[in-house]
């Protein structure tokens, strides 16, 4: 049981100063970030429009079953869709 104790203690230790490890580097925002400007501008403008567009049918759809849902239009319907729109 001693030897348990004292394994688990080990480890938790050793995570502990993992963990401490990480967070006291400078974190990027994202893990690819230094080679983000590798990327060739058509590609990138192509992935934004790509990007736009299905987060456009993405809010678009959820007008779509909120109508349907609610069965509800004018003030009511503009209430309930104004902040999930704004996201």
């Amino acid at each position: 049981m001693f030897c348990l104790l004292s394994n688990y203690r080990r480890l938790l230790k050793k995570w502990i100063e993992r963990y401490q490890k990480q967070f006291s580097q400078k974190p990027n925002w994202i893990p690819c970030e230094s080679q983000i400007d590798t990327v060739n501008t058509s590609v990138w403008l192509n992935w934004e429009e790509r990007l736009f567009f299905e987060r456009l049918e993405q809010k678009s759809k959820l007008i779509e079953q909120l109508l349907e849902d609610s069965k509800t239009i004018g003030r009511r319907f503009v209430y309930k869709c104004s902040p999930r729109i704004l996201d």
